[in-house]
């Protein structure tokens, strides 16, 4: 296991020459279906979150390198996904530390640039799915036919010069895959949800992939989106899907399984602050 990894030169290094540009106890607000789960009665409160801190902060990134038409983009995009997150309810402890033994598999060599269906095949794994790799970019990723990213996958997983795809082509592809399963299981996009839902979830035995960078590189901002059902999603290099696989809020740190790393510790910090700064896209299998 490797622990800690922060920003490093030679990871720098490596990315710039490969050219890579894709692929205590806490009481907090959860989701009803966690009530329900812990056998406690919700408070009916109406969530008076405002927009993701995360999304605000890079609309100021975008405003002070001058693009200020894409941080109006991101701004809207923050109001349009708040206004659509499922409201939350009710109160639940937030377990110290939780761990889910997902197991490990790496992207590479097969699918240099499959970091979101080998994310989604390890989630699977977990749940009991016995699948190769390459199952889910073979037989049920989502493929975009004109290179737009709400179409689904752009480019080719199993090439250098593959790109990527965000939460709505991966809870499309997760569910077609569990209902040829027959399974009750299915794959819910939870974007926008602060980092210490996303535990919740995950203290819940409920694998969470999480979108953030390669090798926790500061993400390349563009100015190409799409939208999905009044959602926004902006296109940045070094886009990067994992899958979190514990927390220990006492030590400050996140495990996750990352399809290029393998099983890593993340500082909490710099993890949740990419998780912001990328869109704070995720999706949750439950």
């Amino acid at each position: 296991m490797v622990y800690l990894k922060r920003t490093a030169g030679i990871a720098v290094l490596l990315a710039a020459a490969l050219g890579i540009t894709g692929c205590g106890d806490t009481m907090l607000e959860v989701p009803e279906w966690l009530c329900e789960l812990a056998g406690i009665s919700s408070s009916q409160e109406t969530n008076e979150n405002t927009a993701p801190t995360g999304g605000v902060e890079t609309a100021d990134m975008y405003a002070e390198a001058g693009m200020l038409q894409s941080a109006a983009h991101v701004q809207e995009s923050v109001q349009t996904q708040t206004e659509h997150q499922p409201v939350t309810e009710g109160k639940l402890e937030l377990p110290a530390s939780a761990q889910l033994d997902i197991p490990e598999v790496f992207q590479m060599p097969e699918l240099p640039t499959g970091c979101e269906s080998v994310a989604l095949t390890m989630a699977l794994m977990y749940e009991g799915f016995e699948l190769d790799k390459t199952t889910i970019a073979d037989d049920y990723l989502v493929y975009s036919e004109d290179g737009d990213f709400s179409g689904g996958y752009v480019g080719d997983p199993k090439s250098a010069e593959g790109a990527g795809c965000f939460p709505p082509t991966i809870v499309e592809t997760a569910n077609a895959y569990l209902k040829e399963q027959n399974s009750t299981k299915t794959a819910v996009d939870v974007s926008g949800q602060s980092m210490e839902t996303l535990f919740q979830y995950v203290a819940a035995n409920r694998p969470v992939l999480v979108w953030t960078t390669m090798y926790m590189l500061d993400p390349e901002y563009t100015d190409e989106y799409f939208e999905i059902q009044g959602k926004q999603y902006f296109w940045y290099g070094l886009e990067h899907c994992v899958v979190i696989s514990g927390y220990d809020i006492e030590n400050g740190t996140v495990t996750v399984n990352d399809p290029l790393e393998g099983i890593v510790e993340r500082y909490m910090d710099d993890f949740e602050r990419l998780y912001n700064d990328t869109g704070k896209y995720a999706v949750v299998l439950m």
